[in-house]
């Protein structure tokens, strides 16, 4: 800050900043993480002095990597582009800042472009760069994208890592790809890399998307023999499997395995048994699932409400989801889309239906100000 306020009063007094102050004003905000101040004084310097304050290969990269970090990819190219037409050459530090914004924004396409111009210009990649390539296409579920870069790593003598094998495998997670998510683990193996929490988790997790429960328990029982000690992300990717097959007591004994583990549950392992008795049309095993956090002392949200109203909706109960609408309020979350669209749903399964219960519910939505969706038109 006390930097910052300098920089400030140079430029009041129609200083133009040189490239060593700048940069010691960048680096110390970058630090505290309030580079944008800085960043702040010197944009506005070119309509408050004649002469823009000059800026060194350091600050440029320093303030396309404060860019990155927040996603602001478009940010991140334009001090890359700035640091170019100065005339001064990006290193390979200043282009794996903008391919890591462009990975954390998914934008592929401009990662490989930037990709291509970093080596135009001759600058090598290094282990980083290829790493950030990767996780790219596994942000994008491109498995097979993130299998090439991992083979161009391995072709510029960069050995792949933990990093670079766990974004392949959960590339194939991301699409439920449990076999391909399993090959890559095992190669990983192969490679005197041994699988950790991570690895194991990625295929799990690719098995609670088939709803494959009986796989998503061997691979964890498997986890625990390799001497991993799960987490609650790992324990939570088995109920999801039991939830998706609509499996209420495979959900709740994997909950209960949880607390003989030791291993915390939150809301989300709640969520999932609750989601199994919806799947399940076991409307009041769910709400029973929600009363009972209490006991526990974890808070539902509103994705835990408005699975048990749309279960209730889906057996069109209107009156029970009314009921479980007035403790939603009672605990402070605000209805949206998806829990007046349950609302209308539950009068539209009633029987005999309720259509002006439905007309004044819909009145209601729009008087909340709440846009509806085609479920609710």
């Amino acid at each position: 800050a006390a930097a910052s306020r300098w920089i400030g009063e140079m430029l009041a007094s129609r200083c133009v900043p040189d490239a060593v102050t700048c940069g010691v004003v960048i680096n110390a905000e970058a630090k505290r993480g309030n580079w944008e101040d800085a960043l702040s004084l010197l944009s506005s310097a070119a309509s408050s002095t004649t002469e823009r304050p000059a800026l060194d290969e350091v600050s440029y990269t320093t303030l396309a990597d404060g860019c990155a970090k927040r996603g602001d990819i478009d940010g991140a190219v334009r001090w890359l582009a700035a640091m170019e037409a100065q005339r001064f050459t990006p290193n390979v530090i200043s282009y794996n800042t903008v391919l890591d914004a462009c990975s954390r924004s998914g934008d592929t396409e401009q990662a490989c472009d930037w990709f291509g111009r970093m080596l135009m210009n001759g600058v090598v990649p290094n282990e980083y760069t290829y790493n950030t390539l990767i996780s790219a296409a596994a942000r994008r579920r491109n498995a097979s994208d993130a299998a090439h870069w991992l083979g161009e790593m391995a072709k510029a003598q960069f050995a792949p890592n933990k990093v670079s094998y766990n974004a392949v495998i959960d590339a194939h997670s991301k699409r439920g790809d449990t076999l391909g998510a399993a090959w890559w683990l095992e190669r990983m193996d192969a490679e005197r890399l041994t699988p950790d929490e991570v690895s194991f988790t990625s295929v799990i997790h690719s098995c609670s998307k088939r709803g494959a429960a009986s796989e998503a328990a061997r691979w964890l029982r498997r986890m625990c023999e390799e001497q991993l000690q799960p987490d609650t992300h790992a324990h939570n990717a088995v109920i999801a499997s039991y939830a998706a097959a609509g499996d209420v007591a495979g959900a709740a004994d994997e909950l209960d395995a949880m607390a003989a583990a030791k291993v915390a549950p939150d809301v989300v392992s709640y969520n999932a048994v609750i989601k199994s008795c919806a799947k399940a049309q076991d409307p009041d095993s769910a709400l029973r699932w929600l009363e009972g956090m209490a006991d526990v002392g974890i808070r539902p949200n509103a994705i835990t409400y408005n699975t048990v109203v749309g279960a209730y909706a889906k057996a069109g109960e209107p009156d029970r989801v009314a009921d479980v609408l007035d403790q939603m309020c009672e605990v402070g979350l605000e209805l949206d889309v998806v829990t007046w669209t349950a609302m209308l749903t539950a009068c539209a399964n009633a029987i005999p239906r309720r259509r002006e219960a439905a007309e004044r519910v819909f009145a209601q939505m729009l008087q909340s100000g709440v846009k509806p969706n085609r479920v609710a038109e």
